[in-house]
Order: structure tokens, then C-alpha cells, then sequence
């Protein structure tokens, strides 16, 4: 069983890593993010320890933690998608610029810049740095001019 489970795991990473392997702005990487990999490194780690104790239970909490990192940081732009977290499944979403119905774009709470996309009746939100203001707006309005609006 732990195996069918690593091969499950595997291929939603490499799905994962070969959709956000040609981004052009990636998401900033929140410190959340980073402290919820770490707990779930120390759990995988904990249950392997006083449960599993064999190998593939060792793999199979490691593959869990990579997933994680890959369907949290791999979101961002593409030349011609936005690659979104859809928050109910670990695999990311390819949405076409078609599909867009509005976006706005807005500085956030933490110095950062956030990006509110609209597209198939649901409100994703990203959060990019706060130095790529000007090259995202630039290709933002280029791609879906129509589509911006600035909060």
C-alpha cells in the first residue's frame, strides 16, 4: 500500500514541478509556509520514528513535505497561464489568460503585492514582491490590459 502511495506522490510532484518549471514571476515566499513545511517535517519524522520505522515510511513522509513545497511555491506566471493553487487538491491549475474574467492587483499587509485573479466563478489570490511592481504591471498589461483594475 505505502508503495502505490509513493508512486501517487510522485507523480503529482513531477506533474507539480513541470507545470511551474517555466514560470516567469513565481509567488513570494511566505514565512508561514516555511514554519507549516517545518511542522510537517517534524510530524512526518515523528510518526516515522515511532510508527513506521522502515524505509518507505521515510520516503513516503519525505515525498509529502516535497509535495507540499511544490503546490505552495510552484504558483505564479507563465508566457501565457497563471499556474494557481486551487486549495482543495496538491495539483496545481493551469489558467489560460482567456479565461480571466477580471483581476485586480493591490499592496498587501506585508509589503507585498497582491494579485486577485477572478477565473471560472472563483477568486484566486497571490502575492508577489513588492520590486517586481513594475515588470508584473508591465506584463499584466500587455497580456490582459482590459482585465486590471488598481485597488
Amino acid at each position: 500500500m505505502k508503495a502505490l502511495a509513493i508512486i501517487f506522490f510522485l507523480i503529482l510532484i513531477i506533474y507539480n514541478l513541470r507545470i511551474s518549471s517555466s514560470i516567469i514571476y513565481k509567488v513570494k515566499a511566505n514565512l508561514l509556509v516555511y514554519i507549516i513545511g517545518a511542522l510537517l517535517s517534524i510530524t512526518a519524522f515523528y510518526l516515522w520514528l515511532n510508527i513506521s520505522k522502515d524505509f518507505s515510511g521515510f520516503i513516503l513522509g519525505l515525498l509529502a513535505v516535497i509535495l507540499f513545497f511544490t503546490f505552495t511555491l510552484g504558483q505564479g506566471i507563465r508566457e501565457d497561464r497563471f499556474v494557481l493553487f486551487l486549495g482543495n487538491t496538491p495539483i496545481l491549475k493551469l489558467v489560460s489568460f482567456d479565461d480571466i474574467d477580471s483581476m485586480d492587483l493591490f499592496d498587501g499587509k506585508n509589503s507585498d503585492l497582491v494579485l486577485e485573479i477572478k477565473a471560472h466563478s472563483t477568486t484566486y489570490k497571490q502575492a508577489y514582491k513588492i520590486s517586481d511592481r513594475d515588470k508584473l504591471v508591465d506584463f499584466i498589461s500587455n497580456n490582459l490590459d482590459s482585465k486590471l483594475n488598481f485597488k
